[in-house]
């Protein structure tokens, strides 16, 4: 008998039609016409007043889509914000907010129907703290967190990773637990983001740090199917899920303190801004003495991402699933400058590796007193937070958030755009290029406690990738492992 786990788990995220009629005044209305030309129709008078309009498309005709344009059947919805001559643009929801090119031809043929928007006039007006406490309570009545524990223990006895992943090769769309993995940690994004327009309207202190909180709990869902996906290649044994099973465990007691924070919250505090948010204030500028200590993470390079033809020796694979990122003059460049910030580049194209993906790699220093760090890098196959450690002369510790956005997407934690391109993928064994942007980001966080400094520790998260890290050190500090007697 079989056992798929990926056919029993999902977010429990279910009519969003009805709730943005209800809360939002929007209507969705499906239009039944089974003939393209009239849709074509439509779509130009929508556009000509100024509305976008929804349209089920084939994705064997989603020409940005990388490994399923011309290979793959499967029903997806994209919204047409503009038309010319020649093309249909629209915007993918499921990848980011860069616009997409829809010729007509791939429009003729793999339109499966369209719908628009009806937008209410009179809204009925809601309280926003209360809907915010009937979700706690909605959420403490159900049965989530002894679902999620139900869910480790059948993955512990039961999961089967040759059955899951059967149709991985195919397109990991297919693969049902990494599908529904991915959902389950874009609805505790979605739920982050409710955090923060309740922050928007109320006084509520702690729903800060709740909402970080969020997002990291959608990150640690992220890296255990992160660990699975990245599996298919690498070969899944006991050990991997071992781990596997304690990151579910980890969430499981992370959530649950989520929740019990939520349960605590009183509304009418005065907002405040955590050690994080008061360090990544726009405020605070790096002094003009201070010195920039580049890092050389050559013999931690353990990923290809770039590539700059398909002749390469090497063959770049930035996620495990054959997507890599195209090489471009931006990238020529010993030095790399980003505002304040400044980065040693990798040596990019053909060579076996040009970033760090991370998996817990301890990185000795120069002992110093540093006050800030900068790393340039990306997430793949999702968006992703966890901490890197500092690790000081006396054998204390402190982490610091590293968070990235996917390379698909726009930045979601504040980070800088560093580079942006294209890429591909490898499918079939075939070089394919797409023209969706891709985007590697930086970051700067400030290191608050000014003691010698000897090493530090990324975090075991192989979908976050490092491509430079910069350490500042400000010029009134010595470095007393250079002292000259």
């Amino acid at each position: 008998m079989e056992f798929k786990l990926g056919n029993r788990i999902n977010s429990g995220i279910k009519n969003i039609s009805g709730l943005l009629n209800k809360y939002c005044g929007v209507n969705i209305c499906k239009l039944d016409l089974s003939y393209t030309d009239k849709i074509m129709l439509l779509i130009k008078e929508s556009i000509i007043n100024n509305i976008p309009i929804g349209i089920n498309l084939d994705t064997y005709n989603c020409s940005w889509i990388p490994g399923r344009y011309r290979r793959f059947h499967d029903q997806h919805v994209c919204l047409v914000i503009g038309i010319d001559e020649k093309n249909i643009y629209c915007i993918d929801p499921a990848l980011n907010l860069d616009v997409s090119r829809l010729s007509y031809f791939d429009f003729m043929e793999g339109c499966l129907g369209c719908f628009v928007y009806e937008f209410k006039e009179n809204i009925k007006s809601y309280n926003i703290l209360d809907l915010f406490m009937k979700s706690i309570y909605e959420l403490n009545n159900s049965q989530t967190f002894n679902n999620i524990e139900t869910f480790s223990v059948e993955f512990k006895n039961h999961f089967d990773f040759d059955l899951e992943y059967e149709k991985f090769e195919i397109d990991p769309w297919y693969v049902l637990i990494d599908r529904n993995l991915r959902f389950i940690a874009a609805g505790r994004t979605l739920c982050a983001s409710f955090l923060q327009l309740v922050l928007e309207k109320q006084n509520i202190s702690e729903i800060l740090s709740i909402k970080n909180d969020l997002f990291r709990a959608s990150s640690k869902w992220n890296t255990i199917r992160g660990f699975l996906t990245k599996s298919y290649y690498t070969s899944f044994n006991e050990n991997i899920k071992d781990k596997v099973y304690d990151r579910i465990v980890d969430v499981i007691n992370f959530e649950v303190n989520i929740f019990r924070n939520l349960c605590s919250i009183k509304a009418n505090n005065e907002v405040y801004m955590n050690d994080n948010d008061k360090n990544n204030s726009k405020e605070d500028h790096i002094s003009s003495s201070i010195e920039i200590i580049k890092l050389d993470l050559d013999l931690f390079f353990n990923n290809k991402a770039f590539i700059k033809a398909e002749s390469d020796i090497y063959r770049a694979d930035i996620s495990g699933t054959g997507l890599f990122l195209l090489y471009n003059d931006i990238l020529s460049k010993k030095i790399l400058t980003i505002g304040e910030m400044e980065f040693r580049l990798p040596k990019f194209g053909d060579v076996e590796f040009d970033n760090i993906s991370c998996s817990g790699q301890e990185i000795y220093i120069n002992e110093g007193i540093y006050n800030k760090i900068m790393i340039m890098g990306c997430s793949d196959n999702g968006d992703f937070i966890d901490d890197l450690t500092i690790r000081y002369i006396n054998e204390e510790i402190s982490r610091i958030s590293l968070a990235f956005s996917d390379s698909w997407r726009l930045p979601k934690f504040g980070e800088t755009i560093a580079w942006v391109g294209v890429g591909g993928k490898w499918a079939n064994n075939e070089f394919t290029t797409h023209t969706n942007l891709q985007r590697i980001f930086a970051i700067e966080q400030t290191i608050n406690r000014q003691e010698l400094i000897q090493a530090i520790t990324l975090p075991e998260c192989p979908n976050i990738h490092i491509f430079s890290i910069s350490l500042c050190q400000e010029g009134e500090y010595q470095d007393l492992s250079e002292i000259v007697l």
